[in-house]
């Protein structure tokens, strides 16, 4: 279920034209640099770090897609802070807010208010095939840019509304972002899983793209809804 604790304003939601548009072609490292453009550190008032990915920019503003459970601690309207680097590559933080949240499917949007435009990822128009090459961009440990190759390995592991990929994620990479080889968004990690009480981190669980679009899409309901 979507919750909206405050109003986002509709033009923020604009997220296709928002965007800028990719090109085939491009070189791994082309890939990551433009992932990692759009990569934000999301931090708490808890001192903890996690990762986020601006979806839409312009007029001042930056929305951000990032996991439900890196800002649950954040009331209806509290503030959090974000980090990222403006034109110069200096890192600069800003206070943001909570503005959409879907605790069934761990997703959550911020809104921070700019005074320079961080660029935003656009989402892919297609899901990635089984086994196809991806690239994983977070900010684990409040390092930004932290980039590992992956591979989506499962599509709804043992029935859950997940994909299953293969790559180094690291603990803090919640919330990051998953892109094809167009630098396009796919998905969003949002777990690393367990094995006999060991992390690993050899392979994480994320927020497949129709359910990213959904959770977009009913974000777009102007009605406030308790957080």
């Amino acid at each position: 279920m979507i919750r909206t604790p405050s109003a986002l304003p509709m033009a923020t939601l604009v997220l296709l034209s928002a965007c800028r548009t990719t090109a085939p072609g491009l070189s791994p490292a082309e890939v990551y640099q433009r992932v990692a453009d759009s990569a934000v550190i999301v931090r708490t008032k808890a001192g903890t770090t996690a990762s986020g990915t601006v979806i839409s920019s312009g007029a001042g503003v930056a929305i951000v897609l990032t996991a439900r459970h890196v800002v649950a601690s954040a009331g209806p309207g509290n503030a959090i802070s974000i980090e990222a680097q403006d034109d110069a590559g200096v890192p600069r933080e800003m206070r943001a807010q909570v503005v959409s949240v879907d605790p069934e499917h761990d997703l959550a949007l911020l809104r921070a208010e700019t005074d320079f435009e961080i660029p935003a990822l656009p989402l892919a128009e297609h899901e990635p095939g089984l086994y196809d090459e991806l690239f994983v961009v977070a900010a684990p440990m409040g390092l930004a840019g932290v980039a590992a190759p992956a591979v989506l390995s499962a599509k709804e592991p043992r029935g859950a509304n997940l994909w299953a990929i293969t790559s180094f994620v690291f603990f803090g990479s919640s919330g990051g972002a998953v892109a094809n080889a167009r630098a396009e968004l796919v998905a969003v990690p949002v777990v690393i899983p367990t094995w006999k009480e060991w992390l690993v981190t050899q392979l994480a669980l994320c927020v497949p793209l129709g359910t990213i679009r959904e959770f977009l899409a009913a974000s777009a309901d102007r009605s406030p809804r308790p957080l």
